[in-house]
């Protein structure tokens, strides 16, 4: 559900910005954690600190508990000036990991597990150690031109690779972190195809012919239990992925 940034008047007449969010449950907690953050002097200063608080949250970081004490009134007024201080402190701007963080949590519920491993390798072995500590606004599109021609000289998976670098600067403009995506006109390599000469012979070579399936599965039917000898019949015959075949029941 979207977080509403509220607009609201002071007394002494000037317009400040406000939000309520839930970050969830804690671990080790019951009961979720709702945080009211106020004092903003722009919508844009309050999503700064309202993205900060999901990142930390998404890490297992959350801000300390509100105390209430007898003067209500003076507890409040406390937590106000808090508040403003935290706000005031947002100016710095958010870092690739924790943006990361981010969209990984929402990209987690929409596609399988086998999925989001391979692409949290992409991360973890090719952007995050180059990128993950650096502010999102500091990363220009000559960064990205440099990771582009590193990538390609030697990795076959260099344009999935690059689109994920690039997902997540889009994240970041969505959020109102950056005005413009730094990948933006930079053209992703094509698929290379052909690395070496008879390359499609030699990959020839990894298959069956039918003769060669039917002694194949003739032998696991013979020397593997009931249950190997159907998987490989079945992965044999139904065009399955591994992966797929290990959710059936």
């Amino acid at each position: 559900m979207a977080i509403t940034i509220k607009k609201e008047t002071l007394k002494n007449g000037t317009t400040s910005y406000k939000f309520v969010v839930n970050l969830g449950i804690p671990e080790g907690e019951t009961k979720p954690r709702i945080v009211t953050r106020r004092g903003f002097t722009s919508t844009k200063e309050a999503k700064q600190e309202l993205k900060k608080l999901q990142a930390q949250a998404a890490l297992g970081i959350y801000p300390e508990k509100k105390v209430r004490g007898s003067n209500e009134a003076a507890s409040l007024q406390t937590v106000t000036t808090v508040e403003v201080a935290l706000a005031s402190s947002t100016n710095k701007t958010m870092t690739y990991q924790e943006v990361f963080e981010i969209w990984k949590e929402a990209y987690e519920l929409k596609v399988e597990s086998t999925t989001v491993d391979k692409t949290m390798g992409y991360f973890r072995n090719h952007i995050l150690p180059e990128f993950g500590t650096r502010p999102v606004d500091s990363i220009t599109y000559l960064d990205c031109k440099q990771l582009m021609t590193k990538l390609t000289k030697k990795l076959k998976s260099s344009r999935k690779i690059l689109f994920y670098f690039s997902r997540i600067l889009k994240e970041a403009v969505q959020m109102d972190l950056i005005p413009k995506n730094p990948m933006t006109g930079i053209e992703l390599p094509s698929e290379k195809k052909n690395q070496f000469e008879h390359e499609n012979e030699v990959f020839k070579e990894n298959y069956y012919d039918r003769e060669e399936l039917a002694e194949f599965l003739a032998c696991c039917k013979n020397d593997l239990s009931q249950l190997k000898y159907t998987a490989f019949h079945l992965l044999a015959h139904s065009g399955l992925r591994k992966g797929e075949l290990f959710t059936l029941t």
